[in-house]
């Protein structure tokens, strides 16, 4: 039988293998929709073409419009990524 340290150890690698997973697919789909807006499509537009809930959409597009029109990915991950902690 493996130590609990061990046991403990495992478990911590795992949940953040799957935190790395889920941040990955959040900036993933932040980067899609900052290329949306520059293309000036709708938030119900935006959320169709990316099968995304319309509600999560939105509140990407609300923290992304303080920095359009260039909708820099990069900064609108920072707004988005601090709003969720």
């Amino acid at each position: 039988m493996p130590e609990m340290s061990q046991v403990i150890f495992n478990r911590g690698v795992v949940i953040g293998e799957e935190k790395g997973v889920k941040l990955g697919e959040t900036k993933s789909i932040i980067k899609k929709v900052c290329q949306k807006l520059r293309k000036s499509k709708s938030i119900s537009q935006i959320a169709e073409d990316l099968e995304e809930d319309e509600k999560n959409v939105k509140a990407i597009c609300e923290k992304a419009a303080k920095f359009a029109p260039d909708y820099d990915e990069e900064k609108v991950i920072k707004a988005v990524l601090w709003s969720m902690e």
